[in-house]
C-alpha cells in the first residue's frame, strides 16, 4: 500500500493514505522568551541612581518532529509536527492520512498507525484545522449578532405598538444572549463534524485495511 485518495464528507475533505519506512527522525525544541513592561531611571544627587517600573518575561516553547518516510516507487516524504510526537525509529512502517478540504492546497495529517508497535495516533488539533468551524466565522458572528440585536432594539419604529415590543424584546435577547448562542452553536457544530469525520465510514475502513495489512506489504 503506497498512496491512496478518496472523500469525505460528502466529498468536502479529500483524504490521501500515504505508508513508507522510516528513514531518518529528528527532534528539536525552540524557546522563545517574551518581555513586557516598563522602568524608569533617573540620576539623584550625589550620583545616586532610582529606578523603578515592572517588566514580565515569560517563554513559551514548541517542540518540532521531523522524519521521512520511503515509499514504496523511492521518494521520500518530509513530515514536520509541531508540540505533537509519533514515537517511531528509523526503519518502522508507517501509514498516514492526510485531509485537505476539497480545493485547498494545505493540508494536514490526522491520523499515523505505526505497523510495528501497533499504535494508533489521532491528532485532534489537525482534524479541527479540517473540518472545524473556522474560528474567523464565528468571531464575526460573535460581534454581529449583538450589533444586529441593538439595532433592531434601537430601530424598530414604523409598525404598531406590539410589533414594536416583540421587536425590542427580540432585540434585547439577540444583545445579551446573542454571543453566548453563538459560542454554543460553534462548538455543538465544530463537535458534530470532528466526530463526523473520525466516525466516517471510509475513515474506520481505511484504519482497518491499515492495521490488517502484513507488516512487511509495500516497504520496497
Amino acid at each position: 500500500m503506497g498512496t491512496e485518495k478518496t472523500t469525505v464528507g460528502g466529498g468536502g475533505v479529500e483524504i490521501t493514505l500515504v505508508t513508507g519506512v522510516v528513514t531518518d527522525n529528528q527532534q528539536r525544541s525552540k524557546t522563545s522568551v517574551h518581555g513586557s513592561g516598563y522602568s524608569n531611571v533617573s540620576g539623584g544627587v550625589q550620583g545616586g541612581v532610582y529606578g523603578g517600573g515592572r517588566t514580565t518575561i515569560s517563554s513559551t516553547t514548541t517542540d518540532y518532529q521531523t522524519f521521512f518516510l520511503a515509499k514504496p516507487d523511492g521518494r521520500e516524504v518530509k513530515v514536520e509536527l509541531v508540540d505533537y510526537e509519533v514515537p517511531c525509529r528509523i526503519g518502522h512502517k508507517l501509514s498516514l492520512i492526510l485531509a485537505k478540504r476539497k480545493g485547498s492546497k494545505v493540508g494536514y495529517y490526522t491520523h499515523f498507525y505505526n505497523h510495528h508497535t501497533e499504535d494508533l495516533h489521532v491528532i485532534k488539533s489537525a482534524v479541527k484545522k479540517v473540518v472545524g468551524v473556522p474560528a474567523v466565522f464565528a468571531r464575526l458572528m460573535f460581534f454581529l449578532v449583538p450589533i444586529a440585536g441593538l439595532l433592531l432594539f434601537l430601530f424598530n419604529g414604523g409598525s404598531g405598538p406590539d410589533t414594536n415590543e416583540v421587536l425590542a424584546a427580540l432585540g434585547s435577547l439577540m444583545l445579551f444572549f446573542g454571543p453566548l448562542l453563538v459560542i454554543l452553536h460553534y462548538v455543538f457544530v465544530r463537535n458534530a463534524k470532528i466526530n463526523g469525520y473520525n466516525k466516517s465510514h471510509k475513515i474506520r475502513d481505511m484504519i482497518e485495511a491499515i492495521k490488517a495489512e502484513p507488516l512487511d506489504a509495500g516497504t520496497g
